[in-house]
């Protein structure tokens, strides 16, 4: 019975005691600075000189928290290795009882292994009780932390101070290395030794003791090489003579300087000239290819090719661009000149045919045998060539074209492109102008495409227009069959251009040859807007009758449709000018702002409209004019001023270019948005808490945009002011601020840093640390002053 009441208390006493590892830490029992300064709600502040947490003796301002931001993410991507992209300064997520939520610190969780803290958050670590951030070593006070610091460089727990350390020694490296690169990727300077561990690499190869030591020297400047006994410079001249073949030698050193040598090892490859034996002769130091000619090493270049090379296609194979020479062996391909031997004249060296005429040429009209001496023998040798005088070829021209071409295709076909017409007694020449052409057959197109026809009565190749048609042509119908666009003339003898004016009959008053409406009144007149009947009274009926026309200002009739809407002078006619851009017609609407015609306009909306939805709808843009009183309506252009916003609906009206206004309903105003107005109670968007973030947070201005108009860069230009119970504009000097707003961004341009005493500016020698750590946590360009002792301060890195 004693025994079973003596386990009964023990079991409760146990979960006595496991109730309170769920209960919140104290400040005490908050190990590092980043935990301390987020558990604001403890009333917890840190001490950098005591470097503990305690409860602060002055209040904390609430640090707003972001759980909706972390909520949103599930297990896979929960950002527990970063902050997040909007929570400013704040840390990252924690994956906690299977969500995730804001990270408040590592040491709030009871874990006895590195897996679960890493599970939580990449910032946390073991102490073997819970779990505390990753720090600089010498903030480890257990063993078992003592692994890496934030920065992921090692650890090494010193049993003899019991402390932890910066592993900044060879000895102080792992056990577990065992490869001299394991070891170099700590500290370069280390290399591995016999068991496991680290030791100071030897300066040079040759002071390596042993073959796994046996990677680098010192500075890692010369590669090494173990030969079986000692360790040596990775050099051609050290290379074993098991070495016999150009490419085990290339793969002796990374670089591939290396080449073979006579009984073996390597020597360092340079010219083709130097290699004493076929297995070195591959290539030069330059890369350029060597070749063994039986008895030495040449440059692999055409002459240096062997005579037994007799063909094009033999020099083609050695060396690309290379052709046979007389005697044999070969040479660098260029103008068929450069083939001496009929066996190597083929092609030159830009792919232009070549000819043997007991020389090489290239294949030319000019270069043709003189027995060429018929146009069909210049032909079949090259088609672009004709017989000339006396033998031989010459290039084709329209003049030099056989008298047997009789047909404009035939001359065409003989010199394609080249406007190439037939001519009297056959043969042919340049096409110019219709009047030139004196022959029927090549009387079709002019030189530029326009159709020539034959005038039987003159005899000649004449234009095909409307007035160069036969006297025989002498009725409409005639002219139209001539060319579609003409009409008879007024003597009925001949044929002109069909205008308005030239159409003497109603039954083709329709339209003229540019498909413009015609009009009869007794004769033809072009369709204009001046002649519609004066019995028109509206722009519609104007409209009907030709699109160019608007109502007269007259209220009759009709006029062109003016450039100006000024130009209009009664309302009825106030509907659209002509704009004309770049040769293209174009219509803007004209609007009557109660006494004139003007530019459509948000002043020349109806009186009726009301409301900026209408407003908008009569033109983009336009809002409802204040109601100053009720008997004020229609529209207005948007104020660009808040002040100038007399209602609450266009007060919250955000345009691009303008202030962002917010209305007061209060006093029934609208004011425009400024770090004052955050803390004037019942305003849109005011803040329920005055604080240094939320102040920040409050005006956002972007200052840079990319090439889509999206911002680039923002400025936050208010902090809560030194009481926070307000927003004011960040000043241009630290050093009227106090512990709660002097952070970083605390000025218009720049950062402060609260010393303890006074607010300055966040530079190196104003921050007074005592690790190399605490001053780049403070200023990433900052490490500890050399003479930190006696100056107790950071210096510029």
């Amino acid at each position: 019975m004693n025994k079973e009441f003596i386990i009964l208390t023990l079991l409760l006493a146990l979960a006595t005691s496991q109730t309170y590892s769920i209960t919140s830490c104290t400040c005490v029992q908050l190990l590092s600075e980043a935990d301390c300064i987020k558990n604001v709600s403890l009333g917890c502040s840190w001490d950098s000189t005591k470097k503990s947490c305690a409860v602060s003796t002055t209040p904390v301002t609430p640090i707003a928290t972001y759980a909706t931001y972390c909520e949103s993410f599930a297990e896979a991507d929960c950002p527990k290795a970063r902050p997040c992209t909007d929570c400013g300064n704040y840390a990252a997520c924690a994956w906690v009882e299977g969500k995730c939520s804001h990270f408040t610190g590592c040491t709030a969780f009871s874990k006895t292994l590195d897996s679960e803290c890493q599970a939580i958050s990449n910032r946390c670590i073991t102490d073997g009780t819970h779990c505390v951030e990753l720090d600089a070593c010498s903030t480890y006070k257990k063993q078992l932390p003592c692994v890496k610091n934030a920065s992921g460089r090692l650890c090494f727990w010193d049993t003899t101070n019991n402390t932890c350390v910066d592993a900044n020694a060879c000895d102080r490296l792992p056990i577990t290395f065992v490869t001299d690169k394991e070891c170099r990727d700590e500290i370069s300077t280390c290399t591995t030794k016999t068991g496991g561990g680290c030791v100071d690499s030897g300066n040079n190869c040759s002071d390596q003791t042993l073959e796994i030591q046996c990677v680098w020297n010192k500075l890692r400047s010369m590669a090494c090489y173990w030969d079986g006994a000692a360790c040596k410079d990775r050099i051609c001249d050290n290379a074993p003579t098991t070495l016999t073949t150009d490419e085990t030698c290339k793969t002796f050193r990374t670089d591939g300087t290396c080449t073979t040598k006579p009984n073996g090892g390597c020597i360092t490859r340079t010219t083709c000239a130097a290699a004493t034996i076929q297995a070195a002769c591959i290539k030069n130091s330059s890369g350029g290819d060597c070749y063994w000619t039986g008895t030495a090493c040449v440059d692999k270049i055409c002459t240096n090719a062997p005579t037994t090379m007799t063909t094009n296609s033999a020099c083609a194979g050695f060396v690309t661009g290379c052709i046979t020479k007389s005697g044999g062996g070969c040479v660098s391909n260029g103008a068929c000149s450069a083939a001496n031997v009929q066996a190597a004249c083929v092609k030159n060296s830009t792919g232009t045919d070549c000819i043997w005429d007991t020389t090489c040429k290239e294949k030319t009209c000019a270069n043709a045998p003189t027995t060429n001496n018929t146009h069909d023998l210049c032909t079949s040798y090259l088609p672009t060539c004709t017989v000339k005088a006396g033998g031989g070829c010459q290039p084709r021209s329209c003049t030099n074209a056989p008298i047997t071409l009789t047909t404009n295709d035939a001359c065409e076909a003989y010199l394609p492109n080249n406007n190439c017409i037939t001519k009297t007694g056959g043969g042919c020449v340049t096409n110019t102008t219709c009047s030139l052409i004196t022959l029927e057959a090549a009387c079709i197109k002019n030189v530029y495409g326009a159709t020539c026809f034959w005038d039987t009565s003159s005899s000649g190749c004449k234009d095909k227009i409307c007035t160069n048609a036969p006297s025989t042509t002498n009725t409409h119908d005639l002219c139209v069959a001539f060319l579609s666009n003409c009409t008879v003339n007024s003597t009925n003898s001949g044929c002109v251009e069909k205008t308005c004016e030239n159409s003497l009959v109603q039954t083709i008053c329709d339209k003229d040859l540019n498909n413009k409406a015609c009009i009869w009144k007794g004769k033809c007149y072009k369709k204009e807007c001046v002649l519609a009947s004066s019995t028109i009274q509206s722009h519609s009926d104007c409209q009907t009758y030709d699109s160019s026309c608007t109502l007269s200002n007259t209220g009759a009739g009709c006029v062109p449709i003016p450039l100006k809407c000024e130009a209009i002078t009664i309302e009825s006619a106030c509907n659209v000018r002509l704009q004309v851009t770049n040769g293209v017609r174009s219509y803007q609407a004209c609007g009557w702002n109660g006494s004139q015609c003007m530019d459509k306009a948000c002043s020349t909306a109806p009186r009726s409209s009301s409301t900026t939805e209408e407003c908008n709808n009569y033109k983009s843009g336009c809002v409802a004019n204040n109601p100053v009183n009720g008997s004020i309506s229609g529209c207005q252009d948007l104020p660009t001023t808040c002040a100038a916003r007399r209602s609450s609906e266009n007060c919250q009206i955000s345009r691009n270019g303008l202030p962002t206004c917010l209305w007061n309903a209060a006093t029934s105003a609208c004011v425009e948005k400024s770090c004052a107005t955050a803390s004037i109670v019942g305003l849109l968007g005011s803040l329920e808490t005055i604080n240094f973030d939320n102040c920040q947070s409050y005006i956002s201005i972007c200052t840079a945009t990319n090439a889509d108009g999206q911002c680039t860069n923002t400025s936050r230009p208010c902090i809560s002011n030194n009481d926070s119970n307000a927003c004011v504009v960040k000043p241009s000097s630290c050093s009227g601020l106090n512990s709660s707003n002097c952070k970083r961004g605390s000025k218009a341009n720049g950062d402060c840093y609260w010393n303890g005493t006074n607010c300055v500016d966040r530079i190196c020698t104003n921050i007074s640390l005592n690790t190399h750590i605490g001053c780049q946590g403070q200023l990433d360009t900052c490490t500890l002053h050399m003479d930190w002792i006696s100056l107790q301060k950071c210096n510029l890195c």
